[in-house]
């Protein structure tokens, strides 16, 4: 069953592809960081490399700076 939040990111990335903000592909990409998220918050290291972890930092900085226009290169 799914908790308020889950719902409601749904429901926001659904408006969001409504609204032509982001791809279908970049909604995938989004879950697949929410996936690595949950995972590490519920200490199920196995289910997630270093690499995927890196990937996940790496593109949440650039999505930030696209969508919200404020990144910078904080490596």
């Amino acid at each position: 069953m799914q908790n308020i939040k889950e719902k409601y990111l749904e429901r926001v990335q659904e408006l969001i592809l409504k609204g032509e903000v982001y791809s279908q592909v970049q909604r995938s990409t989004i879950e697949a960081w929410k996936k690595i998220r949950d995972a590490a918050a519920h200490g199920k290291h196995d289910e997630y490399s270093e690499n995927q972890v890196k990937d996940f930092v790496s593109g949440l900085r650039r999505f930030i700076g696209e969508y919200l226009g404020c990144y910078r290169d904080w490596e």
